[in-house]
């Protein structure tokens, strides 16, 4: 019997003096994996432990800020001045006012650890915003926390009350994995042609997950989803569930379309959802190819970034003031013990890529590649366009490419 073997590619953008991201991370899918599962919206042995932080508005009063961490290094030490409000319950949102809060490498709410991934959309340099986590021990009255921001410079605290509530938080882990194209051969000019896609979720409560497609291509249009809708049950934590969705499409009469999915919970919307990666092309004359040899899983960037999905392609926007960025990419492999190799390594102009070596995946453990993007030395600045590389299964041969955009706003 085999199992999949997941592993996580991780691509570090270190833009030294070049934009960077400066926006919150979007998380399509999940957390982040780990041998043992993971607490916060993982993969454990399949499935997920646990549940992240959404929600939350905020109030006024602010937090006691203890002072900023020291460092060796040269730059902006991370300095909190006070936290707003001062006073809140457990899964509502803190915004973190201060100096130095990019490149954020750790947060802490007393001893609980929160993923960076979770600091949200709209953070900057002198502003953080995130939810607040349940943390172990927690009296039915509340208390002091202690919060610890940590950067490549060093570590910022400061306090605010911390109150029990009940969590609105979903962790999920979602595969989707194209499987076939009907009727096979040639894709034939204006008709009908369903693509089958294995939708897979892990849910850490039960939750309705709304399934949407769209197709990009002059004359191609979407002519239904089925089914448009999953529920899940809480026990798919530990047993996900599999779905297949057929999604009927109306080719055009020449040319090409892209067609892509996405997976979104219905009542917890901390995150844009995960989607298929690539789309699938459908040209017209040629038959399509399904490269499902290689499974891709959740994707998220950590940090204060910016990660946007809605027009079905992963974009990622490149702010000024931050100067590393990772993008957490979950791949997988159905044949036990595969070594998993990037290939093809592509970005646009301005950018050097590199990627770390093959890494050999053993049957229920999770491993990690590393794609490493920092701005060239000297020439062309650094520049927007196409990211793209392909993941291959070496001991079966068979391949999966990733195609992405970086857009750098200045």
């Amino acid at each position: 019997m085999s199992s999949i073997v997941r592993c996580s590619v991780v691509l570090l953008v270190a833009c030294g003096g070049a934009p960077s991201m400066n926006d919150g991370g979007v998380s399509m899918g999940g957390g982040d994996p780990s041998a043992g599962g993971v607490a916060g919206g993982g993969v454990a042995g399949g499935g997920v432990v646990g549940g992240g932080v959404a929600g939350g508005g905020g109030a006024a009063g602010g937090g006691v800020a203890t002072g900023g961490g020291t460092a060796a290094d040269a730059g902006v030490l991370p300095r909190i001045d006070t936290i707003v409000p001062a006073d809140v319950t457990v899964g509502e949102q803190i915004v973190v006012l201060g100096e130095g809060l990019a490149d954020v490498q750790a947060i802490r709410f007393d001893s609980t650890p929160v993923p960076v991934q979770r600091i949200k959309q709209g953070s900057t340099d002198r502003l953080l915003l995130v939810n607040t986590p349940a943390i172990i021990g927690l009296p039915a009255t509340g208390k002091v926390v202690v919060l610890s921001v940590t950067t490549s410079k060093g570590t910022a605290q400061g306090t605010f009350t911390l109150r029990p509530g009940v969590s609105t938080s979903l962790g999920t882990a979602v595969l989707l994995t194209p499987r076939s194209v009907t009727p096979a051969g040639s894709i034939q000019p204006g008709t009908l042609v369903t693509v089958t896609v294995d939708v897979q979720i892990a849910a850490s409560q039960a939750e309705t997950f709304d399934v949407s497609a769209a197709v990009e291509g002059a004359g191609f249009s979407i002519v239904d989803v089925v089914p448009g809708a999953i529920a899940v049950p809480e026990s798919s934590a530990v047993s996900p569930v599999v779905t297949p969705v057929n999604v009927t499409v109306r080719t055009g009469t020449v040319g090409r379309g892209e067609l892509g999915l996405k997976v979104r919970p219905r009542n917890f919307r901390q995150d844009d959802g995960s989607i298929l990666i690539p789309r699938v092309a459908l040209e017209v004359g040629a038959a399509p190819v399904v490269t499902d040899g290689v499974l891709f899983g959740d994707l998220a960037v950590r940090g204060p970034n910016a990660l946007d999905s809605s027009n079905f392609v992963p974009l990622v926007r490149v702010f000024p003031g931050q100067t590393v960025f990772d993008f957490v990419f979950q791949v997988g492999s159905p044949v036990d013990g595969g070594t998993l190799a990037v290939s093809n390594l592509l970005a646009p102009a301005g950018w050097a890529p590199t990627t770390s070596v093959p890494v050999l995946g053993a049957a229920g453990t999770f491993s990690r590649l590393n794609v490493l993007l920092r701005a060239a030395d000297g020439g062309t600045p650094p520049q927007s366009g196409e990211l793209s590389f392909t993941v291959e299964d070496t001991s079966t041969g068979k391949a999966r490419p990733f195609r992405g955009q970086v857009q750098l706003v200045r």
